[in-house]
C-alpha cells in the first residue's frame, strides 16, 4: 500500500535541507509486525524507507511517500500504524536517490547520440566495441 505521512518535524539550520533520508520502524499494531519491507524482523532502523524532498528551516509540517506490506490479517485495511524512532537525515551533497538520466539507463539511446563522437557511438549501436 502507497501511504503519504505528514508530520512535524525540525530543521534547525539556517539552510533547506534537500531529499532527507527517513529511517524508522512502522508496525502493524495488529500483527506488531513491520510493515516496511526492508525491516520485517524489527531488527534494525538502518534502512531508508522513504525521503522527503525539503525540510525548510525551523519548525515545519512535511509529507512523505512510502510502500506499506500489510499481512493477510488486514483484511484489505489499512490499520492505525504506530510509527517509533522515526528520524530524517540529512546527507550533505549527496543526491541519494536520483532519476537517472535516459543514458544511464541505455547508453545506446537516441539522446546519448551526443555523448560520444559519431564512429564511437556506431559502433556502440552496432556492437562493435573497440579496445
Amino acid at each position: 500500500v502507497c501511504l503519504q505521512v505528514t508530520c512535524s518535524v525540525t530543521n534547525p539550520t539556517k539552510k533547506s535541507l534537500v531529499d532527507t533520508a527517513v529511517f524508522g520502524f512502522v508496525l502493524d499494531p495488529i500483527t506488531g509486525a513491520s510493515v516496511i519491507a526492508n525491516n520485517p524482523d524489527l531488527r534494525s532502523d538502518a534502512g531508508q524507507f522513504a525521503s522527503i524532498d525539503e525540510v525548510p528551516p525551523g519548525d515545519q509540517r512535511v509529507s512523505f511517500i512510502f510502500v506499506a506490506t500489510l499481512g493477510k490479517e488486514s483484511e484489505g485495511k489499512l490499520p492505525p500504524l504506530e510509527f517509533r524512532s522515526i528520524k530524517a537525515i540529512s546527507y550533505p551533497g549527496g543526491a541519494r536517490f536520483a532519476e537517472l538520466s535516459p543514458c544511464e539507463l541505455d547508453s545506446l539511446a537516441p539522446e546519448c547520440e551526443d555523448e560520444f563522437d559519431a564512429d564511437e557511438y556506431k559502433a556502440l549501436r552496432e556492437k562493435k566495441m573497440r579496445y
